[in-house]
């Protein structure tokens, strides 16, 4: 049998978690993502921190697109 997880700090039993979009990232570099962070819905302890999938493909596609522009041919001069 299935036993749900427990909350690490007020041991509830979970069947759901919460979770918020938010900035995560390196406040020095400059470079910043999207972030999901799951939290307990009674405690609102923070579970688990992840980034967010939607916004890492946004990103690695707008480098792509930036990348091709600098690596296309000149074009031909007639």
């Amino acid at each position: 049998m299935f036993t749900k997880p427990k909350c690490p700090h007020c041991e509830v039993e979970l069947s759901k978690l919460d979770a918020k979009r938010m900035v995560v990232g390196d406040q020095f570099g400059g470079t910043f993502w999207y972030g999901i962070v799951a939290t307990c819905p009674y405690c609102k302890t923070v579970i688990g921190v992840s980034i967010d999938p939607a916004d890492a493909l946004q990103k690695v596609a707008a480098e792509i697109a930036e990348l091709r522009k600098l690596l296309a041919p000149a074009p031909l001069i007639e």
